[in-house]
């Protein structure tokens, strides 16, 4: 055979070998693609089928249905179109005497053990003075039966909500309020600054989205800590404590926390459509630590490979159970929460169809802790009430709790995090009322504050009385 020959022959094998192997790699692309096709489908008929399910129970499944499902209130009837008028009257103090008067240092009027001046006196004249217009738009606003925020739900993710700045202000402003009220001996109207404050922080109870709820915690908290500096102050007449006391109570059934997760499914399901980069906000993914030409294929591949389809199903999952869930009672719900954690949460970096349910995950599931630490302020405050009711009629403290029922509570109140009866200790000027918080045991009624040890968390209301009396 001739050279040319042999060159030739050798050249069509190589020639064919290429094609083949080429071929070959094209047809496992095609075939790859077809199944991530097939696997996008039958995971977008999955999602299908459970958002029709979602409707099937009149809950919504896009932004435009969320907005209809938040009721629209008219005007008349709105306490928020009131309530959002104050800011057109309301006179910034709180730069000016924060360090002083505004927050609960040791240096500060809010402070129990320091005495209410007459320079302390002054100040907190004046501040009420120059805001009294803005009070009267407040106390106006909680008499309207309803209230309704003017949040356009359909911008979704992107609507910065700039109102629910302002009840945290109100309820501050309250509390100066019910000081001022106090340093003027009108003991009625400081419980009535405080109820107000209660309720301005309620009138976040019916928004359906879980920034809404960690408001409306931090407002009560702002309440209840102002109504625990007046009671170490001074006795109030026992029959303000009970209408205070009734109108707490109240408060614990405002909050619907299956509410807030339809709101949240919502969000998310309206904003899956969006890149992935400006939608999640992690550093956990599968390919976190890659070049950042290699990251962006990673993504376009979440995008289009059928993963990101799969892992809005794993969050509806999720959202289903967590459903489940919302309906136990408190401990139960706390202890199927972390069951839940630990199933859904990947120790490590998640898989590609899992990005965004871990880092969603644990922000629905939190929610349930701190609707727990909610119902547990508030049935400590209570029954502080009821404590300083007990004492107000029978000049002496209770020795035990069982000594209020049925007068001044109508059964003894659980502890979320135990299902046992709250926690009660007599000290030297006064008494606490507290929780053994998350890690269930009794750690005397200290918070962790005052321990200052991790293991420490007790929740407490404490009432001691000091010489600023």
């Amino acid at each position: 055979m001739e050279p040319s020959t042999q060159t030739t022959g050798s050249w069509l094998r190589r020639h064919r070998l290429a094609v083949f192997g080429w071929g070959g790699i094209l047809l496992f692309i095609l075939l790859l693609l077809a199944f991530s096709l097939f696997q996008r489908h039958r995971t977008q008929g999955k999602i299908n089928t459970k958002l029709a399910a979602i409707r099937t129970q009149n809950l919504p499944t896009n932004l435009a249905e969320l907005d209809t499902f938040y009721t629209h209130i008219p005007d008349a009837d709105n306490g928020t179109v009131l309530l959002l008028q104050y800011r057109n009257h309301y006179v910034e103090w709180d730069e000016i005497y924060a360090p002083w008067i505004g927050d609960l240092s040791s240096n500060s009027v809010m402070y129990v053990t320091n005495p209410i001046t007459p320079a302390a006196r002054a100040i907190l004249q004046g501040i009420i003075v120059s805001n009294q217009t803005a009070l009267r738009l407040i106390y106006d606003a909680v008499a309207k039966p309803k209230w309704r925020y003017p949040v356009d739900l359909n911008q979704g993710a992107t609507n910065l909500l700039p109102d629910l700045i302002e009840p945290k202000k109100i309820t501050k402003l309250l509390r100066v309020e019910s000081l001022h009220h106090l340093a003027e001996g009108r003991h009625s109207a400081a419980l009535k600054s405080i109820g107000v404050s209660f309720q301005v922080s309620d009138s976040l109870a019916g928004e359906p989205t879980l920034i809404s709820f960690l408001v409306r915690n931090a407002c009560l908290s702002v309440s209840e800590s102002s109504l625990e500096m007046l009671l170490q102050r001074d006795g109030f007449p026992s029959p303000d404590l009970a209408s205070l006391q009734q109108m707490i109570a109240d408060s614990e059934s405002k909050t619907d926390l299956l509410r807030i997760l339809h709101g949240e499914r919502t969000f998310i399901i309206g904003s899956w459509h969006e890149p992935a980069g400006q939608q999640l906000f992690t550093s956990s993914t599968p390919f976190d630590t890659w070049p950042p030409p290699l990251q962006k294929f990673g993504w376009a591949v979440y995008e289009s490979g059928g993963a990101k389809s799969a892992d809005l199903l794993n969050f509806l999952y999720i959202c289903e159970e967590l459903e489940a869930i919302l309906k136990l009672d408190p401990m139960t719900a706390l202890q199927q929460t972390r069951t839940l954690e630990d199933r859904f949460i990947p120790l490590g970096k998640p898989s590609m169809d899992m990005i965004a349910t871990a880092y969603l995950t644990p922000i629905m599931l939190s929610m349930v802790e701190k609707h727990a630490g909610l119902i547990t302020r508030l049935r400590i405050t209570q029954t502080a009430l009821a404590i300083e009711r007990f004492r107000m009629e029978n000049k002496s403290l209770p020795k035990k709790l069982g000594e209020l029922t049925p007068q001044y509570l109508k059964a003894p109140l659980l502890d979320p995090f135990t299902q046992s009866p709250l926690l009660y200790r007599i000290t030297k000027k006064g008494f606490r009322v507290y929780s053994t918080g998350e890690n269930a045991q009794d750690d005397g009624g200290f918070t962790r504050s005052e321990k200052e040890t991790p293991e420490n968390d007790d929740i407490v209301f404490t009432v001691e009385r000091t010489s600023a009396r």
